[in-house]
């Protein structure tokens, strides 16, 4: 039963899956999580190396399928358990690794019970191993942003930090300067984002991180955007897309498209607006990124609101309260929050 379980061939009922909650030490929502996950089409592991699994769960990240993502790095670590290492510390290094590249994994797929889990399995593994560690608390930061937790984001980005300037690593201290900048601009800081970012950038192109070098100059201009600078703002964002489409990260384009069609949108740039939300849709919903459809339709609904005030664009805000249900937990979204206030409170107009 347990077996049909995990291939998502049986759906507990609510006794059982607390007995397993509580047998496995997690909580009943990471269970679920794991149900949901488990619905994907199976990883096949027979004839298949360690590395060749993680070559193929990197490609299916960097390619828009955190999902596929995920799966693969659960079959790595049913391959670890299955097929141990006799050098125990090799053992305990694939392991730690593959639970930061899962949790990271299960945190784009909005899996956020499973994500801290793994990430904080992770920490724990990594003590003797800092640089892991350091990018473990720099995905458990990322988490906490996307979850409005700051205090303990900014907590754990410094902690990151503090790790990457012992080790002296220079990629890994563009990618701490990221989350720092992330967690400022979260907190309403953008002056002093956009400085982390600048210094992020350094180290990004002295190390030729392209995937990084996108969410520095998109960030940037996010900052940039905030402040008011909207000319420069949309340099960045224009060099964002081109940079994401040059290197191939298609989730990476759409989520900067959207931020440019925003920037439009508050300069009543409307039809550049709509074809940037049209344009990340088509990227975000093959991929299954509901996030970014979410906040593409959100757009396309301010659109519609700007232009047609009389339209009440009833089929477009139904899809989007489905879109919500899956996604409510994701905390400091501004198209979230907004649609929370008019849609979701009680007693308003559009919602009556």
């Amino acid at each position: 039963m347990i077996s049909a379980v995990e291939r998502g061939r049986h759906l507990p009922g609510l006794e059982v899956l607390l007995t397993l909650s509580q047998v496995l030490h997690i909580s009943p929502n990471e269970v679920l999580e794991r149900l949901e996950l488990a619905r994907g089409e199976p990883v096949e592991t027979h004839g298949m190396t360690f590395e060749a699994l993680d070559r193929q769960a990197s490609e299916s990240f960097w390619a828009g399928d955190p999902r596929r993502a995920a799966a693969c790095y659960d079959a790595m670590l049913g391959k670890l358990r299955q097929e141990p290492d006799d050098d125990r510390e090799a053992q305990a290094r694939r392991t730690a690794t593959t639970e930061l590249r899962r949790g990271a994994a299960l945190r784009r797929c909005g899996a956020t019970a499973a994500a801290r889990a793994s990430i904080e399995r992770a920490i724990t593994l990594s003590d003797s191993m800092p640089e892991i560690q350091a990018q473990a608390y720099l995905v458990l930061a990322a988490l906490l942003v996307q979850l409005g937790r700051l205090p303990l984001a900014r907590d754990a980005a410094d902690r990151a930090l503090e790790i990457a300037g012992e080790l002296g690593h220079v990629k890994l201290r563009g990618w701490c300067w990221i989350e720092k900048g992330e967690v400022l601009a979260a907190s309403g800081e953008h002056a002093e984002a956009r400085d982390a970012f600048l210094r992020a950038r350094k180290h990004v192109r002295a190390a030729g991180d392209h995937h990084h070098a996108i969410k520095v100059e998109g960030n940037i201009g996010h900052c940039l955007h905030a402040l008011g600078r909207y000319d420069q703002a949309r340099r960045r964002y224009v060099g964002a897309v081109a940079l994401a489409r040059r290197h191939k990260v298609p989730l990476s384009e759409a989520l900067w498209l959207v931020e440019l069609g925003r920037l439009a949108l508050d300069r009543s740039i409307t039809d550049e607006a709509d074809g940037c939300a049209a344009a990340a849709l088509r990227i975000a919903k093959p991929k299954d990124d509901l996030l970014t459809c979410f906040r593409a339709e959100w757009l396309r609904h301010r659109v519609v609101r700007q232009t047609r005030a009389g339209e009440l664009d009833r089929h477009r805000i139904a899809y989007l309260k489905r879109l919500y249900v899956k996604l409510e937990e994701h905390r400091g979204v501004d198209e979230i929050e907004e649609f929370k206030r008019v849609y979701c409170s009680s007693g308003t107009r559009e919602a009556s």
